[in-house]
C-alpha cells in the first residue's frame, strides 16, 4: 500500500475554494477546511508569509507519489513563493488507525494485505 502524507495549506480565506479545487484535481481525497484568524505577532506572520487577513487552513492526505505535483501546482497558481501569499507543508504519516479510517480519508478502496 502506498504511503500518504498529511498536507497542510494556509492561505487567505478568499483563496480557499481555488486551493481546494487545485488539490482535489490531482488527489481527490478528504479535505478538512478551517477558517479563522490567528493570534501570532505581526513579525511572525510576516516571516511565515501569511499576513493578518482571515485564513483558510486545509488539511488533506496526499499519496506520497503525488506530493511534488501538488506542491508545484499550488505554488504556480497561488504564488506561495511571494510574501503574504501563504504556506504549505507536509508531514509524514507513519500509521492511520484502521483500514476503514484510511479508506474514508483517502476516498479510495484499500486492499487488505491479509486477504
Amino acid at each position: 500500500m502506498e504511503k500518504h502524507k498529511l498536507l497542510i495549506l494556509i492561505v487567505d480565506s478568499k483563496q480557499e475554494k481555488q486551493a481546494s479545487k487545485l488539490i482535489h484535481k490531482i488527489s481527490p481525497s478528504m479535505q478538512f477546511v478551517h477558517i479563522g484568524k490567528g493570534t501570532a505577532e505581526l513579525a511572525v506572520l510576516d516571516e511565515l508569509g501569511v499576513g493578518r487577513a482571515p485564513k483558510a487552513v486545509i488539511w488533506t492526505l496526499i499519496p506520497e507519489s503525488l506530493v511534488t505535483k501538488v506542491l508545484d501546482r499550488l505554488n504556480q497558481r497561488l504564488y506561495l513563493d511571494e510574501p503574504n501569499s501563504g504556506i504549505v507543508f507536509t508531514i509524514d504519516l507513519t500509521a492511520v488507525s484502521g483500514l476503514g479510517a484510511l479508506q474514508y480519508l483517502t476516498g479510495k478502496e484499500v486492499k487488505n494485505e491479509k486477504s
